[in-house]
């Protein structure tokens, strides 16, 4: 869901940006929404269609949502309830997400080395020490005259 939160703010930010009510861009959103917003975005829509507040539809369907969700789907509702700026709020859940996933992406690299340590010892160590240093001590071994 992290990885989805910044595309998903941004198509919604080109529709407002576009001056597309925020219904209107919501539906054009889901359309090319990953899955977890997707689903939120047609059920809320849907919802709203029945008669429910675009507000309270959108919180009801975010419920299955993760907390990394929800700066979004409060902005989004109170910028439909109340008619707060919109735009500016957007812009900024999207430049937050995008930090926090690039947040993330630097603690799994940074896991990275001593993630990949198990394989290294057991598997390339190993074919070091019997293509370059086995031979070595074969050759060596062979030069010894042990007298027997």
């Amino acid at each position: 869901m992290l990885r989805s939160l910044p595309e998903t703010a941004d198509l919604i930010v080109l529709g407002v940006g576009a001056g597309m009510p925020l219904r209107v861009a919501v539906r054009h959103a889901a359309e090319w929404a990953d899955p977890p917003f997707q689903g939120v975005f047609v059920e809320a829509l849907r919802r709203a269609e029945a008669g429910e507040t675009f507000a309270i539809a959108l919180e009801t369907a975010a419920a299955t949502l993760d907390d990394v969700a929800r700066p979004l789907v409060g902005l989004l509702a109170t910028a439909e309830s109340d008619g707060g700026a919109l735009l500016s709020g957007l812009v900024r859940v999207s430049d937050d997400a995008r930090r926090r996933r690039r947040q993330a992406a630097a603690i799994r690299a940074r896991r990275l080395p001593v993630t990949m340590l198990l394989p290294l010892v057991f598997c390339v160590l190993p074919a070091f020490v019997l293509l370059a240093v086995a031979p070595l001590i074969l050759t060596s071994l062979g030069e010894f005259d042990f007298g027997f």
